[in-house]
């Protein structure tokens, strides 16, 4: 029986296909057509884009938002509404700088200072125009259609005398004041820093099980008694060390810190055996011992890298 249906190749090559709707939709102009669907229309929607830094390419988390902004805004077409489709770069913040100094090698504000603050600036300004181009082809890739040639920029001169004027106006009725508030400090920057500019995405509450067993013995010095273990207690820096008596809890309070907490390491510090004994011991203890001195080695890195 003949088959009703064109055969279809198992070997679909999508990014040709992707490829060949683009060229489609260039040639007819189509994302211009959709945009100006709704021009003659009365009902207005206003959308304004949270502008994405433009300081590297657009990863997978931007593609995902900016799949939901273009939905949207397609329902609202499909509803008759007259839109702007503008689309914002974000080109200002410690970020790009950061970028910028490493592209150059600067360790420090020094640095910057001795290049000179202006060709600084320049640099950063140029980074984000680069950025902001892959940025506009990566989101035509996606379908996205806004009208990318009036994209507007933070860094714009109409953008900063807009918020001076605003914070003049601000000034001249006695709405702005000067005082004090605590916030982060980056000595390396020599500036403030935003929440925005902190990574705090990696930090958790953990809360671990005191330590029941001894990490690691060292090797007895002579003339010790045999009925006393050296525990290295070791803070983050690698530096004090404790010798503690069977039984006794070690609670170390002057630990590394992890944010505004205090590290607090308990271990149980066990009767140590003589040698003899101690090379009997089976696999199995010493597996244990071996994860408990990992748990904790992974415990001090973790502050290490925090603190």
């Amino acid at each position: 029986m003949a088959s009703q249906f064109d055969s279809v190749d198992p070997k679909v090559d999508f990014v040709a296909n992707e490829e060949a709707i683009l060229k489609w939709w260039e040639e007819n102009d189509i994302p211009a057509r959709y945009r100006k669907l709704n021009d003659d229309k009365e009902k207005n929607f206003s959308f304004i884009d949270g502008p994405i830094t433009a300081n590297n390419a657009m990863g997978v988390h931007h593609a995902w938002g900016r799949t939901y902004k273009d939905l949207f805004l397609r329902f609202r077409n499909m509803q008759g509404y007259k839109q702007r489709f503008q689309n914002g770069f974000d080109g200002q913040g410690l970020w790009i700088e950061v970028e910028v100094e490493k592209e150059m090698g600067f360790k420090s504000k020094r640095d910057n200072e001795a290049f000179g603050i202006g060709k600084f600036v320049e640099a950063c300004r140029a980074r984000v125009d680069k950025f902001a181009k892959r940025i506009s082809e990566q989101s035509k890739r996606l379908g996205y259609f806004m009208d990318w040639d009036n994209s507007y920029h933070t860094k714009s001169s109409e953008n900063n005398y807009t918020i001076w004027h605003f914070l003049k106006i601000c000034a001249d009725k006695g709405w702005i004041y000067k005082g004090r508030d605590v916030m982060p400090w980056c000595p390396r920057c020599g500036t403030g820093l935003s929440q925005h500019e902190i990574v705090t995405e990696g930090y958790q509450e953990i809360t671990r099980k005191p330590v029941s067993e001894v990490p690691a013995y060292r090797r007895r010095p002579r003339g010790r008694e045999p009925s006393c273990v050296d525990y290295d207690a070791v803070d983050a820096r690698g530096k004090r060390r404790c010798s503690c008596k069977p039984g006794i809890y070690l609670r170390e309070g002057r630990g590394p810190r992890v944010g505004h907490l205090l590290l607090e390491v308990a271990c149980r510090v066990a009767q140590t055996r003589p040698r003899a004994d101690r090379r009997r011991q089976s696999n199995r203890r010493s597996q244990r011992i071996r994860t408990c001195w990992t748990s904790i080695q992974s415990t001090f890195r973790r502050a290490s890298c925090a603190g």
